[in-house]
């Protein structure tokens, strides 16, 4: 998104897949209300979240996202 400014989490997340590891660089920002989400994406508020059929690796990152990680 154009409009938002983003920040990296200093720790990665971590995930082990049967074979092989994952190692990702989180980076969050914050974006205004009134912005209009692109239509092939899918927003949710943080309290959705646990609603979302999200892979392991994804809710882990989301986690790290919030700081909850």
């Amino acid at each position: 998104l154009t409009a938002m400014r983003w920040y990296p989490i200093e720790d990665v997340v971590n995930h082990v897949f049967t074979h092989f590891r994952l190692e990702l660089k989180v980076l969050k920002g914050h974006v205004a209300q009134n912005t209009e989400a692109p239509s092939d994406t899918r927003w949710s508020t943080i309290d959705g979240l646990s609603d979302l059929a999200l892979p392991t690796a994804m809710k882990k990152v989301a986690e790290k996202a919030i700081g909850g990680g």
